[in-house]
C-alpha cells in the first residue's frame, strides 16, 4: 500500500478522533509520517482497548493493514445475532425502565449488525458490535444480575456478545479508492483537520461553531464523491465550491484578527483545491 494511501487512512481516525472530542498525539505524529509500522502498532494497542472509541480508531486503521483472508460463516453469525436479538428483546419486556434503555441499546446495535455484513460494510459491523459490547457491560445491565433468575440469562448474552465480536474482528478491511484522486483526498483530509480542531477548540470566537459546522459538512460531502469509483470529480468540486463561496461570505462577520488571519489562510487552500479539482 502506498505512503499515500497510509495517510488518508490515518485521517480517517484522526477525524474521527475529533469528531469524538479527542486528542490522540500519537495519531497526529503518524498523520505526519505514516509508517506502517507505527500504524499497526497503535493499531494493535488499540484494538483491545475497553474503551469503543480506541477501537472505532483500530478499525479504521485496519484500512492500512494487510489482513488475511478469514474463515468465518457470516450467515451462521447473522443467524446467531437475529437470535440474540430476540433473546434480549424478551429481557426488555422483564425489567425496569432504566435498564430498558441499555438493554434496548444493546439489543439494537445487535440488529443492526446483520445488515452490515451482508452489505459488505465490515466498518460498520464492527463499530456497531463494539457499541453492543460497551452497552452490555453498562451498569443498568450490571444491576438486572441482583435477580437470580435473569442474571444467568444476562451472562450468557454478554459472553455471547464479547465471542461473536472477536469473530466479526477478524472481516478483513480494505480501503478501496483510485489512485489518482489520493492527492486530492489528502489536501482535503488536510483542511478538515485543520477545521475540526478549530471548531473543538476550547475558547472559539462566538459564533465560530456554527460558521464552521456547514462547511465541515459541505468538504466531509466533496471526500464521499472522491472517495466513490462512481461519481466524478466535479460532484466533489462542487461540494467544496460551496463551502468556499459560504465561508467568504461570512468573511465580513469575524472582527478577531487571529481567526480572520487563520480563516483567510483555509479560503487559499480550498481555493487551490477547487482548481486541483479541475
Amino acid at each position: 500500500m502506498s505512503a499515500r494511501l497510509n495517510k488518508v487512512v490515518v485521517g480517517l481516525a484522526l477525524k474521527n478522533e475529533l469528531y469524538n472530542k479527542r486528542l490522540n498525539q500519537t495519531l497526529f505524529d503518524i498523520y505526519t509520517h505514516p509508517e506502517i509500522d507505527a500504524i499497526k502498532d497503535l493499531h494493535d494497542r488499540l484494538i483491545s482497548s475497553n474503551d469503543h472509541c480506541d477501537r472505532e480508531v483500530a478499525f479504521l486503521l485496519e484500512l492500512a493493514l494487510q489482513q488475511p483472508p478469514a474463515q468465518i460463516d457470516l450467515q451462521d453469525v447473522n443467524t446467531e445475532l437475529s437470535e440474540m436479538e430476540v433473546l434480549l428483546y424478551d429481557l426488555v419486556l422483564r425489567v425496569n425502565s432504566e435498564s430498558q434503555r441499555s438493554l434496548n441499546d444493546w439489543m439494537n446495535y445487535i440488529a443492526n449488525v446483520p445488515q452490515s455484513i451482508r452489505d459488505g460494510r465490515g466498518i460498520d459491523a464492527k463499530i456497531l458490535m463494539s457499541l453492543a459490547v460497551q452497552s452490555s457491560r453498562n451498569e443498568s445491565v450490571e444491576r438486572i444480575k441482583s435477580d437470580s433468575e435473569l442474571m444467568y440469562k444476562i451472562e450468557v448474552l454478554q459472553k455471547e456478545t464479547s465471542r461473536l465480536f472477536d469473530v466479526i474482528k477478524r472481516i478483513p478491511l480494505r480501503l478501496v479508492a483510485s489512485e489518482e484522486r489520493l492527492d486530492a483526498l489528502e489536501k482535503l483530509q488536510d483542511i478538515l483537520i485543520d477545521l475540526l480542531q478549530r471548531y473543538n477548540s476550547e475558547h472559539p470566537q462566538e459564533g465560530v461553531k456554527d460558521l464552521l459546522r456547514y462547511p465541515i459538512q459541505k468538504l466531509e460531502a466533496s471526500q464521499r464523491c472522491l472517495m466513490g469509483s462512481d461519481v466524478k470529480n466535479d460532484a466533489a468540486r462542487n461540494e467544496v465550491l460551496i463551502a468556499s463561496k459560504y465561508l467568504e461570505q461570512q468573511m465580513n462577520d469575524i472582527t478577531d484578527k487571529n481567526y480572520l488571519e487563520w480563516m483567510k489562510s483555509l479560503l487559499e487552500k480550498i481555493q487551490s483545491l477547487i482548481l486541483f479539482l479541475g
